[in-house]
């Protein structure tokens, strides 16, 4: 009996055996597993970063060009007046003109 009993245990002592070699290559993986996770986060922050630099570049452009506009569109303003000043002055020399010809 205690022949049988040692036969099952040298089973259970294999078994064990392979049990914690599979349980250091699962470590293994789990290591290199988690690796990979923090190469891939860095690169999605480092990706993160230059998205949001470029981000921050196209806002600066943006309000360039919306000053530029604004610009613009305040001297088209000035233009746009003083083109109407000189129509009312036309205008007014070309009635002038009617009338003293009358």
């Amino acid at each position: 009996q205690n022949t049988a009993l040692e036969g099952e245990l040298e089973k259970l002592i294999d078994a064990n055996k392979i049990l914690e070699s599979k349980l250091i290559t699962v470590k293994q993986e789990n290591i290199e597993l988690l690796d990979t996770v923090d190469d891939i986060t860095a690169s999605l922050n480092e990706a993160n970063v230059l998205h949001t630099k470029e981000i921050e570049e196209l806002e600066k452009e943006n309000e360039e060009t919306r000053r530029q506009m604004k610009e613009e569109q305040d001297a088209n303003a000035a233009t746009t007046r003083q083109l109407e000043k000189v129509l009312e002055d036309t205008t007014a020399q070309m009635e002038d003109q009617l009338a003293a010809q009358k």
